[in-house]
């Protein structure tokens, strides 16, 4: 049976900078409606993203991946190594737009995302999700990840609890 939407997964270009920012406005402001300050996730500002995404997408080009439905952005992943330990991996981000979720575009990004980890060699590597955001540990838990340690993440001067996920 066909899906619903068809999508594709490619590697992210410089053309593809508004795109992602405005996934990335968007799914923050989906996925963390009752987690994060709701005055953070209003003040969000795809005009205020872009120009951090173009300078993304020109430093690491390789690192980014996205997904299109009808040549629109649904989602994003970016990955490489470790912030604390430059011999593993990272996935820094993967967002889906709500209305792609259940239909495999977060599992394929996360696939193009550790198919690249692998071929640098920058296994294992690890995720991290807000403790309070529990459709992204479930997913990280359905890929096989493994809590290996918690950290927290700071916006607008408030802390929120994160859980770190280990992949082999």
């Amino acid at each position: 049976m066909p899906l619903k939407h068809s999508f594709l997964i490619r590697k992210a270009t410089l053309d593809d900078a508004g795109g992602i920012a405005t996934v990335h406005v968007k799914a923050w402001q989906e996925s963390y409606q009752g987690i994060i300050s709701q005055n953070v996730l209003d003040a969000l500002s795809v005009e205020q993203r872009v120009p951090s995404w173009i300078k993304a997408l020109q430093e690491f080009p390789e690192r980014n991946f996205v997904a299109c439905a009808n040549e629109t952005i649904i989602g994003f992943c970016i990955a490489g190594p470790s912030r604390s330990d430059m011999e593993k991996g990272e996935i820094y981000a993967l967002y889906v737009l709500n209305a792609y979720k259940g239909m495999g575009v977060g599992y394929q990004l996360f696939s193009a995302a550790t198919s690249f980890l692998a071929a640098k060699g920058l296994c294992p590597y690890i995720a991290q999700a807000l403790e309070a955001n529990k459709p992204a540990r479930a997913f990280y838990e359905r890929q096989g990840g493994t809590v290996c340690g918690t950290s927290s993440y700071t916006v607008d001067n408030k802390t929120y609890p994160e859980v770190c996920y280990q992949f082999e």
